[in-house]
């Protein structure tokens, strides 16, 4: 049973050769799909190196944004599996995707998901976690950089929808949640994600889109609605305690993140 990896890029080649360099040791053999919609010269040449050495499937050209790259790397790929490792994201747990795939195939699953570790510039390292209550409106289920999911879904609930700009992980985590699919959560944190992510950098832009795909997909009501205004307000708290950079440790900061 064949793994695809898709990562995408755009003009940052650093950060893509270390991606790629966090795969070579992994357990397991795979297709790994790289979408490039940037012009770099390096990000280019780096490529047609490492396609003579790997499974690999390159796609050089402009695309409509983050969410126009993905779905270019699901309909190019080729395995049973597929997981999402952006440029930049390392991975650090080189049994994960074996392992996760295993609790697929022996438990009936559809998905395994996890934690991950973040690395923010002015706080450090910390665990993040899917948010607990099993409610779209406490913020993102599921954390797409750990997931290993069956290429089934996509044909069930689809591919990302490009009129999201940040949030369009979300919005497909909220359909894949409706559906109510057999998944599995480890206590495992396999991807190192820095802070540098459009997401991260546009939160309040990320909530804007989050509350359109909740209405979007009828989930906008009763305790989901009451879940998104609490995470919404524990944002413009950080917000503002991040200005006046009150807690420097950021223990406080990491308590109330809405990620």
């Amino acid at each position: 049973m064949k793994l695809s990896i898709i990562t995408i890029t755009f003009n940052n080649y650093e950060e893509l050769v270390e991606t790629c360099n966090s795969l070579k040791d992994i357990s397991i053999q795979f297709e790994h799909v790289i979408i490039n919609g940037g012009d770099c010269s390096q990000t280019k040449s780096f490529l047609r190196r490492y396609r003579e050495d790997q499974d690999v499937v390159c796609i050089s050209e402009p695309d409509k944004g983050i969410y126009d790259a993905f779905n270019k790397g699901v309909l190019n790929s080729t395995g049973d599996y597929i997981s999402f490792l952006n440029s930049g994201d390392l991975l650090n747990d080189l049994t994960y995707y074996e392992d996760a795939i295993k609790l697929i195939k022996n438990e009936g699953l559809t998905f395994v998901h996890s934690g991950i570790l973040f690395d923010d510039q002015k706080y450090g390292k910390y665990k993040l976690h899917p948010k607990k209550g099993d409610n779209p409106g406490l913020g993102m289920l599921y954390m797409h950089p750990s997931m290993v999911v069956t290429r089934t879904v996509f044909d069930e609930v689809g591919i990302f929808n490009l009129n999201y700009k940040i949030a369009g992980d979300f919005d497909w985590a909220c359909r894949l949640w409706k559906k109510k699919y057999s998944n599995k959560f480890t206590k495992r944190y396999p991807v190192l994600m820095n802070n540098r992510g459009v997401s991260s950098q546009n939160e309040t832009q990320a909530l804007f889109e989050c509350r359109q795909s909740l209405i979007k997909n009828n989930l906008y009501t009763g305790i989901t609605r009451i879940y998104f205004l609490k995470r919404n307000l524990k944002y413009r708290i950080r917000r503002i305690l991040g200005v006046l950079d009150i807690f420097r440790l950021g223990k406080f900061y990491k308590k109330i993140s809405t990620y």
